[in-house]
């Protein structure tokens, strides 16, 4: 029931685990926050994930 409601919940939890765990990530892999800088992807993901999210209710209600 929950999965059917917001089906991109778990993507936020998974995102929630890596702001835990980021310390973590850097002291493993120092370079991560070089590439993650350059990388277009982390500024446009959560954009893409929130317009995802908005297309996915906007049909869900049309349905009903």
């Amino acid at each position: 029931m929950a999965w059917q409601a917001n089906p991109f919940g778990f993507l936020f939890y998974m995102l929630a685990l890596v702001f835990v765990a980021w310390p973590w990530l850097l002291g493993r892999f120092p370079g991560i926050e070089v590439a993650l800088t350059r990388a277009r992807l982390v500024v446009w993901a959560p954009a893409l994930l929130m317009a995802g999210m908005w297309a996915y209710d906007v049909a869900r209600i049309a349905r009903l």
